[in-house]
Protein backbone atom coordinates (compact mmCIF):
# COMPACT_ATOMS: atom_id res chain seq x y z
CA UNK A 1 0.00 0.00 0.00
CA UNK A 2 2.88 2.34 0.74
CA UNK A 3 4.31 1.70 -2.71
CA UNK A 4 0.96 2.55 -4.28
CA UNK A 5 0.73 5.81 -2.34
CA UNK A 6 4.30 6.68 -3.32
CA UNK A 7 3.48 5.83 -6.97
CA UNK A 8 6.24 3.20 -7.12
CA UNK A 9 3.66 0.44 -7.68
CA UNK A 10 0.42 0.47 -9.65
CA UNK A 11 -2.84 -0.42 -7.93
CA UNK A 12 -3.59 -3.00 -10.64
CA UNK A 13 -0.24 -4.70 -10.06
CA UNK A 14 -1.11 -4.95 -6.37
CA UNK A 15 -4.67 -6.17 -6.87
CA UNK A 16 -4.21 -8.68 -9.69
CA UNK A 17 -2.58 -11.45 -7.60
CA UNK A 18 -5.10 -10.86 -4.81
CA UNK A 19 -8.02 -11.20 -7.21
CA UNK A 20 -6.58 -14.44 -8.55
CA UNK A 21 -6.20 -15.82 -5.04
CA UNK A 22 -9.73 -14.75 -4.16
CA UNK A 23 -11.15 -16.49 -7.23
CA UNK A 24 -9.29 -19.69 -6.29
CA UNK A 25 -10.65 -19.55 -2.73
CA UNK A 26 -14.20 -19.02 -3.98
CA UNK A 27 -13.86 -21.99 -6.33
CA UNK A 28 -12.47 -24.19 -3.54
CA UNK A 29 -15.26 -23.15 -1.18
CA UNK A 30 -17.88 -24.05 -3.79
CA UNK A 31 -16.29 -27.48 -4.26
CA UNK A 32 -15.88 -28.31 -0.57
CA UNK A 33 -18.04 -30.76 1.34
CA UNK A 34 -19.09 -28.03 3.76
CA UNK A 35 -20.52 -26.03 0.88
CA UNK A 36 -22.59 -29.00 -0.24
CA UNK A 37 -23.82 -29.59 3.32
CA UNK A 38 -24.96 -25.97 3.71
CA UNK A 39 -26.91 -25.82 0.44
CA UNK A 40 -30.07 -27.21 2.04
CA UNK A 41 -30.20 -24.60 4.79
CA UNK A 42 -32.58 -21.67 4.56
CA UNK A 43 -31.07 -18.20 4.90
CA UNK A 44 -31.10 -16.55 8.31
CA UNK A 45 -33.74 -13.86 8.84
CA UNK A 46 -32.44 -10.35 8.45
CA UNK A 47 -32.01 -8.16 11.52
CA UNK A 48 -34.63 -5.75 10.13
CA UNK A 49 -37.25 -8.49 10.09
CA UNK A 50 -37.45 -8.63 13.88
CA UNK A 51 -40.11 -6.38 15.37
CA UNK A 52 -39.83 -5.14 18.88
CA UNK A 53 -42.83 -5.61 21.12
CA UNK A 54 -43.87 -2.85 23.49
CA UNK A 55 -44.43 -3.92 27.05
CA UNK A 56 -47.88 -3.32 28.55
CA UNK A 57 -46.41 -1.12 31.29
CA UNK A 58 -44.83 1.30 28.84
CA UNK A 59 -48.03 1.59 26.82
CA UNK A 60 -49.99 2.50 29.97
CA UNK A 61 -47.47 5.16 30.99
CA UNK A 62 -47.85 6.94 27.65
CA UNK A 63 -51.65 6.99 27.83
CA UNK A 64 -51.75 8.53 31.34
Amino acid sequence: MTQISEKSCRYQDFMQPLEGTLQQLIYQAKQSRASIAFRGLSPAPSAGAKKRKKSAGKAREKSE
